[in-house]
Order: structure tokens, then C-alpha cells, then sequence
């Protein structure tokens, strides 16, 4: 049977404020520093996907819905006031209040049923257990007369499991009309059957619609499951940044105290979360200067949520609200927080003590805590979802340690790192070696004559396919991973038979097909080492002589330093240059070769000194 929605719940008006949350931009500013303070122990995180989907400001401006937003952490952490797509409170549901008349008290409040519904699951009252009900209750004042209300709904607790767990009904409510490929209908809106957080995350599962919004304001059955979709994974994201909203909310004593402020008719306005915005914003370089890292969410508990949760609530419940005392009756076994109350300070534990005093001082062991504990949660997310790796270490080279004198495999292996990697190859002939042949195959180009000890780029990518035989030498790999970190190692090869050109003349026969080249095929400029600390040697390649001009860049764009302008003949030249007055950052090298066909080659070579 269908069901008309109430049409307050069908409109697209966004309210800025809520009757009952930390102001949006704050939620906002907590999310991104906490990312920031995960960074500090976790700095391969900076390259991470989680680091693409934070966001700065992000709400739904850009997106096609009204109760989902531009799929980051940032708009997640805004709109989780705006839609409860979980209990739909304030989206096609009011609160069953218990007083007589129930539906009529909803007027109220301030806005419409969204703006005064959509977050009354924010609360959690932990001293009374996991499962106990939110009881919210005041009393308004409209045109003078005093009017009481009450009623009871889910906690912030039950709301985070519904997040990860996806045991409920996604409301989908859109901007405008649409139509799905798999019906004929209008919709406005649908309602998603939900999974586990971390399937939807690896795709693993649809969502389901199980009812739509037809375009008329009703709400009919799903039309042979139409939409089923798979989740976007920004929508994971967001969602990630919703339950970071949860989570940060526990850090204002009226939510952990179960006060309704709706701050309209009268009602009860809370004087400290009110002022939030207005006082200092710590951020996470302040956090952790102050020895604040992220809470580790893994311990003795078992449950990383709730372990977050529920300490930073029963923290927060320390203090008092404008409507009840602080408490401390807290499970002592909870691992660290009887250290957390140690450094909490006396005030303010009653309502009588909140002054503008006692509540800067309660900010500044709250905000950072909510950092702390966001930034926990980020941890979580982010380890069980395999984005935090060891860092990038060390690489292996595996392959042939005798030249074949056939096509072989080397194989570059990083330790740590964050993948994508790029793979550079080079090859050196090593003193005593004598005459060789190297190639990507045999018919390719035979280098006998290149100069002893100088490395030489041969590939990229990895593995190597490469062509060796005579001649003792070195190949080496220069690894960098997502994160720009680096690596390299060096293998040797020695030569068949010992090396030398009188091993390779038994073996082969040579050809019109192979041709021994005295001098460079290509242009080409090569750094060795790179990265460096403070000096590097540019080594370029000249088929023909040719005007060169190689210019040393800053970061910013600058040419700091010219070290060759001038005309060379055919053949590989060497220059080094001496970076010791320079600080420690990326430069690049422009390589620019004019040869006789007047044709310029140009060519930028990335430099990191590390000193």
C-alpha cells in the first residue's frame, strides 16, 4: 500500500543551522586536522586514497542529491546534520512524542521537521548502556505558555553500528526528478538496502532499493529491485565522514548528558556548544606539539568503535552541562581513560561552575580529544582497508648473476612502500671487464664501448627483459613509490666465460644486423647519484656535436644555476655540480641539445637533494 510522505520532507531547502549539533564547518575542521595528526605517524598516508577523499570544504553543492553530499569526509561530516538517512528523522519521520497530540509538537521547533529532527540520534547516554534509549525532553514557551515535551529515540551508539554494520535503509532524496533505465517511473527519492561498510567499500555487494518517492510525494514498493547499484566509493567516504560526526559530538557534554537544546520557544540553549566557533580551533600541529597523537582504537576491547566511543564520551561526561552535573562513574577498565581523567581538571563538573572561565578551559582538553579520537577512527578505516603500509625501505634485485647470453629476467622487489612504483633501470661495465654485449635482445644494438664505471639508463618498468652476455658490470634499480619516497640497489653480472670480447667472438657470429656503436645513438642526460647529498654528476649523450645547455631549477621556477653553455663534439660527457649551498628540496635539470639539423632536444631530469 502506498503512503503519502509528509511534504515538509519532500522539499530540497538546506537549513544551516540544526537544533541539535556542534555547528557543520566545526565537525569540518575537526575532520581535516585529524587527518593531518594521523599524518604524523603515518606520513605514507599523504599519498593514500583516504587522502584524496578528505576534502577541505566540501557540503552538496556539487552533488545530485540533497541528502547525500560531494563524497568526501568533510561533506559526510556536514550533512550527517542535515539528512539521517539511517532512522529518517526529520525526512519522512517524526519522533513518536509522548505526550498527547504527538505530531503537533513538532511545530515547536525551529525550521522544518528536518531541520529539527535530522540529528536528535546524536546523543548517547553511556552510563546507561549501550542499548538504552535517548530520552530528550523540555519545555517550550510558545506565545508565553509553558508547554512540555518528551520523547525517546535511538543513540548515537546504536546510529554508529547502523554505519558499519548497513543493517538499515539508505534514503536517497534528490534534487530533481530522475529516471532509472530499470523502470518507468519518476522518482524523487529511494530508499537502499545497505551492507556492511567495508563490502560496499571493496564493491563486494549492491545496495538494493526495497522503496522509491514517486513524484507525486508517495512512497511505493521498489519496482523489481530498481535501482541496484553498486556504492560509489566517495559514498563510502562520506559515509566514514558521518560517523566521524558521531564520534565528535561525544565531545560536547550536552550530547553525552542526553540535553535537548533546541534553542527555539524558549527551550534550552547550550551555552558551550554555542560558543565552539568562537573560541580557539586547535589544530592538529598543536595537538601533537602538546604530545597528542591519534587514540589507538586497538587494545584490550575488542571493539575499535566502541572503544572510541565510549571514551571519548565518558571523558566528556567529566564535565557538566548548563542542564546536569558531570559524573565520574566510568568502566575503569577501559584502557587509558583513567590517565584521560588525571589531566581533565575540576571544572566544570557542576552547573553551577559554568562560567566563561571553566568552559575555555573544558574546550581545551575537549577539541583536542575530539581530534585525537577522530583521527583513531580515520586509523581504523584506514588499516582495514590495507591503505596503511610499511614505508618504502629497501628493493631486491633477482635475476641471472652470470651474463646468459640470452634474453633474461631481472626482477626489481620493494620492502614497504605504497604502490604505484616506478622502476628505473642502468647498467655499468666494471673495471676489468672488457669488451661486452648487451642488449633488449640480441638483434638490438651491441654497446661494446661504453665508458668503464659510468651508469647508463637502459629501462623503465619492471621487470627488466634484457639481453646479456660478455663483460663484468652492475644493474641497478632506482625504485620510487606513490609517496615519492626512494630506493635503490645495485646488482653484479658477471660476464659469460668470464667476461671479455674474445668470449663472445666463440659464441656469435657477427652480422650486418648488429653494429657496434662508438658513440651515443640518442641524446640523453642522465644524475647519478639521485638522489644525492650535496653532489651529482650530470653525465649527457651527443650522437653529434651539438650546442648544449644544461640550467638548473628550484621548486619555485627559478634558474639557480647554469653549469654548461657551450658547444661539445660527439660523444658522452660528464659534468659535476656541487648543490652544498642549496637546502635539501626537488630541483629539476633542463637539458636542451641543438645538433646540426638545427632541430632542438630537450630533455628535464628531476633532482632530490637530501641533506
Amino acid at each position: 500500500m502506498s503512503t503519502i510522505l509528509p511534504r515538509i520532507a519532500v522539499a530540497v531547502l538546506i537549513c544551516v543551522t540544526t537544533a541539535f549539533s556542534h555547528k557543520e564547518p566545526i565537525h569540518q575542521h575537526i575532520t581535516r586536522e585529524a587527518f593531518k595528526l594521523l599524518l604524523k605517524s603515518y606520513p605514507q598516508l599523504s599519498c593514500s586514497q583516504m587522502a584524496a577523499y578528505v576534502g577541505t570544504s566540501e557540503t552538496n553543492v556539487n552533488s545530485q542529491w540533497q541528502s547525500w553530499g560531494d563524497g568526501r569526509l568533510v561533506s559526510g561530516a556536514w550533512i550527517e546534520d542535515q539528512y539521517d538517512i539511517v532512522y529518517h528523522y526529520g525526512s519522512g519521520r517524526v519522533p513518536s512524542f509522548n505526550q498527547w497530540g504527538a505530531t503537533e509538537f513538532a511545530g515547536l521547533f525551529a525550521g522544518d521537521e528536518r531541520a529539527a529532527f535530522s540529528s536528535i540520534t546524536h546523543f548517547w547516554d553511556a552510563d546507561r548502556g549501550l542499548n538504552a534509549p535517548t530520552d530528550l525532553s523540555d519545555i517550550a514557551y510558545p506565545g508565553g505558555i509553558g508547554t512540555y515535551w518528551s520523547f525517546s529515540c535511538e543513540n548515537a551508539m546504536q546510529k554508529m553500528y547502523k554505519y558499519l554494520n548497513g543493517d538499515f535503509d539508505n534514503r536517497w532524496i534528490y534534487k530533481t526528478a530522475r529516471y532509472w533505465d530499470c523502470s518507468p517511473f519518476c522518482y524523487l527519492g529511494s530508499d537502499q538496502t545497505m551492507a556492511n561498510l567495508f563490502l560496499l567499500y571493496n564493491q563486494t555487494v549492491p545496495t538494493v532499493a526495497n522503496n522509491y518517492l514517486d513524484c507525486s510525494g508517495y512512497w511505493q514498493g521498489a519496482f523489481q529491485d530498481c535501482p541496484t547499484v553498486y556504492y560509489d566509493i566517495k559514498f563510502v567516504y562520506e559515509q566514514l565522514g558521518r560517523m566521524c560526526h558521531l564520534l565528535q559530538d561525544q565531545s560536547i557534554p550536552a550530547h553525552v548528558h542526553s540535553n535537548s537544546h533546541a534553542c527555539a520557544s524558549g527551550m534550552y540553549c547550550d551555552y558551550y556548544e554555542n560558543s565552539v566557533p568562537y573560541r580557539h580551533l586547535w589544530t592538529a600541529d598543536e595537538v601533537y606539539s602538546a604530545g597528542g597523537s591519534f587514540l589507538n582504537p586497538y587494545n584490550s576491547w575488542s571493539d575499535p568503535l566502541y572503544y572510541l566511543m565510549y571514551l571519548l564520551n565518558q571523558a566528556t561526561d567529566h564535565y557538566a552541562s548548563g542542564r546536569s552535573d558531570g559524573d565520574d562513574n566510568y568502566d575503569y577498565a577501559c584502557p587509558g581513560l583513567t590517565q584521560i581523567y588525571s589531566t581533565l581538571g575540576p571544572f566544570p563538573v557542576t552547573q553551577a561552575q559554568i562560567n566563561e572561565s571553566n568552559c575555555a578551559a573544558m574546550h581545551d582538553k575537549l577539541y583536542p580529544m575530539a581530534i585525537r579520537a577522530t583521527a583513531g577512527l580515520l586509523y581504523w578505516f584506514a588499516l582495514q582497508t590495507g591503505q596503511i603500509r610499511p614505508p618504502l625501505t629497501s628493493v631486491s634485485i633477482s635475476g641471472p648473476s652470470v651474463g646468459p647470453c640470452q634474453n633474461a629476467t631481472w626482477t626489481a622487489t620493494p620492502a614497504g612502500g605504497t604502490p604505484p612504483f616506478s622502476y628505473v633501470w642502468y647498467q655499468k661495465w666494471s673495471s676489468g671487464g672488457g669488451e661486452l654485449l648487451s642488449s633488449p635482445t640480441k638483434s638490438g644494438a651491441i654497446h661494446p664501448d661504453r665508458p668503464i664505471d659510468e651508469w647508463w639508463q637502459i629501462a623503465t618498468g619492471n621487470p627488466l627483459q634484457w639481453y646479456w652476455c660478455g663483460g663484468n658490470g652492475y644493474l641497478r634499480v632506482d625504485v620510487t613509490d606513490a609517496c615519492g619516497s626512494f630506493v635503490s640497489t645495485e646488482k653484479f653480472i658477471a660476464g659469460a666465460d668470464g667476461g671479455g670480447f674474445e668470449a663472445l667472438a666463440n659464441r656469435f657470429d657477427f652480422d650486418g644486423s648488429q653494429t657496434i656503436n662508438h658513440s651515443p645513438d640518442t641524446y640523453g642526460l642522465d644524475a647519478y647519484p639521485n638522489p644525492f647529498n650535496p653532489t651529482t654528476t650530470l653525465t649527457f649523450r651527443l650522437p653529434s656535436d651539438a650546442i648544449v645547455r644544461i640550467s638548473i631549477i628550484d621548486a619555485l621556477g627559478r634558474e639557480i644555476q647554469v653549469p654548461i653553455d657551450a658547444s661539445y663534439g660527439a660523444g658522452i660527457h660528464s659534468i659535476g655540480i656541487d648543490a652544498a649551498n642549496y637546502p635539501s628540496g626537488v630541483y629539476h635539470v633542463h637539458f636542451l641539445a641543438t645538433g646540426a639539423s638545427g632541430v632542438p632536444f630537450t630533455q628535464t631530469v628531476k633532482l632530490l637533494l637530501i641533506k
